[in-house]
C-alpha cells in the first residue's frame, strides 16, 4: 500500500509549519546570518557589572533569591519599584522571532497585558529568525536602536554573557525576592551562568519523534520507537511494505547528536559541559559519538531514510505528508502547526512520541527553544517594566494559554492543573509527550545543554557538513566524525581567541 500525493496547494499550507518554529527553533542557522559575520564581543567594551567573571555576581542561586532586602549589588541593576515613581506609562519594545499560530498566540498575550493594566504598555516587533534578531542585535550593540527585550535562542547563552549588553535577570530575582519554586527547575538551571541567572526562561521546547500512525499501522509497526535502534527496525519494516520509500525523513539539523547526548547523560564540552568552566572543546570524539554518526549514516545509505536538506520549508514534514517517509524527529514547538496542516491529508494520522534514544535514557532531553533578555540600556523604569511584563507572561495562567496555541512547554508546574491544560491533553494528549519527557529528566551538567560561544556557528561549520558528507556522499562515519571535531574545536578556539579567553 503507498499512499497517494495530494495537491501541491495542500503541501504548500503544510509549508508554513517551518514558519512556525521561528525559523531556527532547535535548527541550525542559515550562513548567511549568524554571529559569527559580527565580530566577537570586545570584553574591555560595555558595562562592567553585566560581566559574570567581574566579581559582581553573587553565589546565590537562580532559583533561590534571598528573602527580604537584597544584599548584593547586583540586585542595584533592577530596581523593580521604579514604576511607583514613573510619570504615566513605560513603553517597552520587544523583538520577537515567532511566527504563525506562535505569533498569533504571542501577540494575543501582549494585548491582553496591555489591556490588564495601565502602567506598561508593550510593543512587539518580529525581527525574523533568531539568527536575524541575534545579528540585528549586535549590530545595535555597535550604535543604533536597542530593544528592551529581545528573544533569542538558548545557543545565544554564552554570547549574551560576553556580549556586556545585557543585565542579568538575576538582578530582578535578588531586587525582588522572585521565587522559580513551581518553575520547571531545569527550564532555570539551562539559562544559569556561574550560579547567574542571564535571561528569563519562556518559550521551552524538546524534540519529539513525529509518526505518521497510518503508515505505521499498513507496515504492521506497533508502538512508536523509543531508541535508535527501534526506529531503524520500524524504517525496514516500512520500507519492505512498500507503505513508504523511506521509513524517516532526516534534516541537516545536528542538535539531534546534542540531545542524544543529553538523553545519555554524556556532556558534549568540556569544562562541566562550559558551566564551571569556558569550553574549549567537543567531548563527542568517542564511542557514543561514532555510534550516532553510524547510525545516521547508515540509515540513508541502506535507504532507509531520506535527507531533505536544512528543514528550513518543512521538507520532512512534507515528506511525511506525501507518503515518502513515515516518520520525523523535531522541535515540540511545531505540532500546534503540524496538527492543523495534517487536517488537509486524510491519509496523515499524526502520532508523537518521545526523543528516541541511543538506548540509555539515564540523562533527559536538553532545553531547546529561546527566552527573554533584558537589554543594558534600558532606563530603571523600563526594567522595571520589562519584569513586570516577563513575570506576568510566564505566570501558570499565560503559559497554559502558551502551551495550547503553540506546542511549547507550560514551564510552571501549576499551569498543569489548569483547565486550559488538562482539557487540552485529554483531546489531544499529543501535548503532554513533551512535558513529560521534560520533567522526567535528571538535573545534571550533561542534560543543562552545552554553552559554547559560537554555538550556532559551531552547528553550521562543523557538524552540517560532516552530516551532509555522510548523507550525500557516503562519507565513513569515522571520517565525518573526525571532520566535525577538528572543525567544531576550531570553531570553539576562534570564538575564545576573539573574546580574550
Amino acid at each position: 500500500m503507498r499512499f497517494r500525493r495530494r495537491s501541491t496547494a495542500l503541501v504548500l499550507s503544510l509549508a508554513l509549519v517551518a514558519a512556525a518554529c521561528g525559523g531556527d527553533d532547535d535548527a541550525d542557522p542559515a550562513p548567511a546570518t549568524t554571529e559569527a559575520d559580527t565580530p566577537a564581543p570586545d570584553p574591555d567594551d560595555g558595562p562592567a557589572p553585566t560581566d559574570p567573571d567581574s566579581g559582581d555576581a553573587p553565589a546565590t542561586t537562580a532559583a533561590d533569591a534571598p528573602d527580604g532586602d537584597p544584599p548584593s549589588e547586583l540586585a542595584a541593576l533592577c530596581p523593580v519599584d521604579a514604576l511607583d515613581d514613573a510619570d504615566g506609562a513605560v513603553t517597552i519594545e520587544f523583538w520577537h522571532s515567532m511566527t504563525v499560530e506562535l505569533e498569533e498566540t504571542l501577540r494575543s498575550l501582549v494585548t491582553d497585558y496591555n489591556a490588564s493594566q495601565d502602567r506598561v504598555q508593550v510593543n512587539l516587533v518580529f525581527q525574523g529568525s533568531y539568527n536575524e534578531s541575534l545579528d540585528k542585535y549586535l549590530t545595535a550593540l555597535r550604535g543604533g536602536t536597542r530593544p528592551n527585550i529581545v528573544q533569542l535562542e538558548e545557543t545565544a547563552l554564552q554570547l549574551g554573557v560576553d556580549s556586556d549588553g545585557f543585565v542579568p535577570l538575576q538582578a530582578c530575582v535578588d531586587a525582588s525576592g522572585y521565587s522559580f519554586d513551581d518553575y520547571i527547575q531545569r527550564t532555570v538551571s539551562a539559562y544559569t551562568v556561574d550560579d547567574v541567572l542571564w535571561p528569563m526562561p519562556f518559550n521551552t521546547s524538546n524534540p519529539i519523534l513525529y509518526a505518521n500512525r497510518a503508515a505505521l499501522d499498513a507496515a504492521g509497526v506497533g508502538p512508536l520507537p523509543t531508541t535508535l535502534a527501534e526506529i531503524r527496525t520500524a524504517a525496514e519494516a516500512i520500507v519492505e511494505s512498500g507503505v513508504a520509500p523511506n521509513g524517516l525523513s532526516l534534516t541537516s539539523s545536528s542538535w539531534i547528536i546534542e540531545q542524544l547526548f543529553g538523553l545519555a547523560d554524556v556532556e558534549y564540552v568540556n569544562g562541566a559541559n562550559g558551566r564551571e568552566t569556558r569550553a574549549t572543546e567537543v567531548l563527542f570524539d568517542s564511542e557514543l559519538g561514532l555510534e550516532v554518526f553510524t547510525w545516521l549514516h547508515d540509515m540513508v545509505n541502506d535507504g532507509l531514510a531520506t535527507y531533505v536538506g536544512s528543514g528550513d520549508d518543512a521538507e520532512h514534514f512534507i515528506a511525511l505528508a506525501l507518503g515518502q517517509a513515515a516518520m520525523t524527529i523535531d522541535t515540540t514547538a511545531a505540532l500546534r502547526s503540524v496538527l492543523i496542516g495534517a487536517r488537509d491529508f486524510p491519509d496523515v494520522q499524526v502520532e508523537v512520541g518521545p526523543m528516541p534514544s541511543i538506548g540509555s535514557r539515564d540523562g533527559g532531553v536538553l532545553v531547546g527553544g529561546a527566552a527573554l533578555w533584558l537589554d543594558a540600556e534600558t532606563s530603571d523604569e523600563q526594567r522595571a517594566a520589562a519584569w513586570d511584563f516577563m513575570t506576568w507572561l510566564n505566570e501558570p495562567e499565560q503559559q497554559a494559554t502558551w502551551h495550547a496555541g503553540t506546542g511549547y512547554v507550560p514551564i510552571r508546574q501549576s499551569a498543569i492543573e489548569l483547565p486550559a491544560v488538562t482539557d487540552l491533553w485529554a483531546e489531544e494528549p499529543e501535548f503532554r509527550t513533551a512535558y513529560d519527557q521534560l520533567v522526567a529528566g535528571i538535573e545534571s551538567s550533561a542534560t543543562a545543554g552545552p554553552v559554547i560561544g559560537n554555538h550556532a556557528q559551531l552547528r553550521e561549520r562543523a557538524m552540517v557538513p560532516a552530516f551532509e558528507q555522510m548523507y550525500l556522499n557516503a562519507m565513513p562515519p569515522e571520517t565525518a566524525l573526525q571532520q566535525a571535531v577538528a572543525e567544531a574545536n576550531a570553531v570553539i578556539a576562534d570564538y575564545n581567541r576573539r573574546t580574550g579567553n
